[in-house]
């Protein structure tokens, strides 16, 4: 799994922005499944968006984030409980909505 930044968003006035391409070596015959487009703008809440080292918006505590590990590792959690703020990530992105994680990892 992969993300990038887009060219325009997520970003706020004067801050760093992404190339919004896919990079070369991830359009590979058998390595590409999908992409899509889409997502909250910074002018929606700012929630927070990093890939590759480029932080375009900063990370809020609390908040549902898909963080891409270095190892390939990808997680979905709460950043600053489940997600912690030091993970060696590729990339992360923050959505509006909390995730109420389960008591009990029991399935009856």
């Amino acid at each position: 799994m992969r993300y990038v930044l887009g060219s325009q968003e997520p970003a706020v006035d004067g801050g760093p922005r992404g190339s919004g391409f896919i990079p070369a070596n991830h359009l590979q015959a058998n390595r590409l499944i999908a992409t899509f487009n889409g997502g909250f703008m910074a002018s929606h809440g700012a929630y927070g968006a990093m890939a590759d080292g480029l932080e375009a918006l900063p990370a809020k505590d609390g908040y549902a984030t898909v963080a891409i590990y270095s190892d390939g590792d990808v997680r979905i959690g709460n950043w600053g409980d489940t997600i912690s703020a030091d993970g060696d990530f590729i990339a992360w992105r923050r959505m509006r909505v909390w995730l109420r994680m389960a008591q009990s990892t029991s399935c009856l």
